[in-house]
C-alpha cells in the first residue's frame, strides 16, 4: 500500500504542476519578450511586480500558453528532484529547478524541427494519460504538456513515443 501511495503522490504532484495555469501569474518585469504585445484598446494596465531585494532568487513565470510548444517536468527520484523545461514555439527554452529559472537558451533550427517531428509522431491524443508501475520505487515521473494534452509516465514504463520526445530535448 505504501508503494501505491508513493506513486500516487508523485503522479499527483506532476499532474497538479502541469494543470496550473501560467496565465494567472503576471510575468516578471524584465521578461517583456515573453509576453504578447499589449492591446492598444486596453486602457487599464497593472503595475509591474516589485523587484526582489538582496540575493533572493526571483520566481519565474512560464511563457503564455499560446506560445508554448512543450513543457516537460521531471519529479521524484532519490533526491526528490523537481525540474522542468519550458519550450516556446520559436525554440527558446527555460530550465526550472523547483520553480526557479536556472538557465535559458534557444534550440537550433534543426533541433527545433526534430522536436516538432517527434511531437507529431508521438500523437499525444492517442497516448495513455498515465503510465506507471506500482512496483517501481524512487524513479522519475515525467509530465508532458503539448497541444492542450497532458500525459504522465514513470521512467520505467514510458511509452517509446514519449521516450523519443524526451531524447529530442536539451538536457534538463
Amino acid at each position: 500500500m505504501a508503494r501505491f501511495r508513493t506513486t500516487a503522490a508523485t503522479l499527483g504532484t506532476a499532474l497538479a504542476l502541469a494543470a496550473c495555469s501560467p496565465a494567472a501569474d503576471p510575468p516578471p518585469p524584465d521578461s517583456a519578450g515573453d509576453r504578447p504585445p499589449a492591446s492598444s484598446s486596453s486602457s487599464a494596465r497593472s503595475a509591474p511586480a516589485p523587484a526582489p531585494t538582496g540575493d533572493q532568487p526571483r520566481p519565474t513565470t512560464p511563457a503564455p500558453r499560446s506560445d508554448r510548444l512543450l513543457t516537460v517536468t521531471r519529479s521524484g527520484g532519490y533526491a526528490g528532484e523537481h525540474k522542468s523545461i519550458l519550450i516556446a514555439s520559436d525554440g527558446t527554452y527555460r530550465r526550472l529547478d523547483h520553480g526557479r529559472e536556472t538557465s535559458k537558451g534557444r534550440l537550433t533550427g534543426a533541433r527545433l524541427a526534430r522536436l516538432r517531428d517527434v511531437l507529431e509522431a508521438a500523437d499525444f491524443q492517442e497516448l495513455p494519460r498515465v503510465s506507471t508501475d506500482p512496483r517501481s520505487f524512487d524513479t522519475f515521473m515525467y509530465a508532458f504538456v503539448h497541444a492542450g494534452r497532458e500525459v504522465a509516465a514513470q521512467e520505467t514504463v514510458m511509452p517509446p513515443r514519449l521516450a523519443a520526445v524526451l531524447a529530442a530535448l536539451p538536457p534538463f
